[in-house]
């Protein structure tokens, strides 16, 4: 009899293992085949075809560097406040 807790824990493992291998492969500046992935774990294709399309259109990769921030003038005044520096920036704005 199968046990689906372990299953599940397998599948969670080497889907977590091929995303690890797909992302060293880009830092490295190469392009992995999906299809590789999936041939070689044909029981699990499917959710390795999509979580990896995924990352290849994200552009995820643990050598990409984070986009520069835009630079923003900032008041040195508001109101009856003078502004020292930003505290905090998200996508909604910037605190300071």
């Amino acid at each position: 009899m199968r046990d689906p807790d372990t299953e599940e824990v397998s599948l969670e493992s080497l889907v977590a293992e091929m995303i690890d291998d797909f992302r060293e492969r880009q830092k490295r500046g190469e392009r992995p085949d999906i299809e590789e992935y999936a041939t070689r774990h044909p029981q699990y294709a499917a959710v390795l075809r999509e979580v990896l399309a995924s990352l290849r259109l994200l552009g995820v990769s643990l050598g990409s560097p984070r986009p520069a921030e835009p630079e923003i003038a900032v008041a040195e005044c508001l109101g009856d406040f003078r502004l020292l520096g930003e505290v905090g920036r998200g996508s909604m704005g910037v605190v300071s």
